[in-house]
């Protein structure tokens, strides 16, 4: 599986730009708007690279701000690892693409992946 630092390399090595880094919030992460997140999504899926879950940040002109929108999708007893890749990238591409932003800040995304330690 991939740490965050990969995130970043697959990012860029796709030629996705326009990420935020997380580190003024004290989080070792990055976050993408809409269409970046649904594109990492997609490589992910490609890469049967499952998504744990994700957080919505707000980016509220230069700032990001920290909400308490997320979501979580845990592996089913009897799932084979690939199904749960594939179904989580799906549960993810959905909670973004019905996310509901109710502002005219930006909202971004951050996706969970499993690090390398928690890797079978």
């Amino acid at each position: 599986m991939m740490t965050e630092h990969d995130i970043i390399t697959m990012a860029n090595d796709a030629q996705i730009s326009g990420y935020y880094s997380l580190q003024a919030l004290g989080i070792d992460d990055v976050a993408f708007p809409f269409k970046q997140a649904l594109a990492m999504i997609a490589l992910m899926k490609r890469h049967y690279v499952p998504i744990l879950g994700g957080d919505v940040y707000l980016k509220i002109g230069s700032d990001i701000s920290i909400i308490c929108d997320n979501w979580y999708c845990d592996q089913l007893a009897g799932e084979s690892d690939g199904d749960y890749a594939r179904r989580s990238c799906d549960e993810a591409e959905s909670f973004i693409n019905n996310y509901k932003n109710n502002s005219t800040d930006v909202p971004l995304f951050a996706l969970v992946i499993p690090d390398k330690k928690e890797a079978k």
